[in-house]
């Protein structure tokens, strides 16, 4: 697939030559794209030109969203915020961390390899390859902050670390160790 409307970034490029249509199916690296219709499928980028989310490959079909070929759902991407970290958390919390900007976030690899943000009331991490969702586990006293090795959200007066699931590619909200945290930054 490709998009000759306008020069493109490179990344963006990169990103239509791994997508293919034939009559009946849409595929992501030759693999399927499961309720992909190719008539109706397109590949798109609600960040603009931002290089910085160059790992991250959308596409949608009949409003329903795909990251890296994987459904995560009827989500308006327009309506995804990032959460900036924050240095210092409080709330009863001593430590600071050091993250100076979302630009430092995605360059340090950012933990975990994926972005923590919110649309509407719903927390969602999303990753190069689907999302996880936290339904209602958005507020309005929400921010997340990060060490070297973890990121923890506080949201509804609630320290939360975001934890390695079951599947090694999913995570979880699990009550934050505040101890660990403390002394392990």
């Amino acid at each position: 697939m490709e998009d000759t409307s306008e020069a493109l970034p490179y990344w963006k490029q990169d990103q239509y030559s791994h997508y293919a249509k034939d009559a009946n199916h849409v595929y992501y690296y030759h693999t399927k794209i499961e309720g992909a219709t190719p008539a109706l499928f397109t590949v798109f980028f609600p960040f603009g030109t931002d290089d910085n989310w160059r790992n991250y490959e959308f596409s949608k079909n009949d409003g329903e969203v795909f990251v890296g070929g994987k459904s995560i759902g009827k989500i308006d991407m327009n309506h995804f915020t990032p959460l900036k970290p924050v240095s210092c958390p409080e709330h009863g919390l001593k430590t600071c961390t050091y993250v100076p900007d979302m630009d430092s976030f995605f360059t340090a690899g950012n933990w975990g390899s994926g972005i923590l943000g919110k649309a509407g009331s719903d927390l969602i991490f999303l990753r190069e390859h689907g999302a996880d969702y936290f339904q209602g586990m958005a507020s309005p006293d929400m921010f997340m902050f990060a060490t070297t090795k973890k990121i923890y959200v506080y949201t509804h007066e609630t320290f939360y670390e975001l934890a390695a699931g079951t599947l090694s590619s999913t995570r979880v909200l699990v009550p934050m160790d505040v101890d660990y945290y403390e002394n392990n930054k």
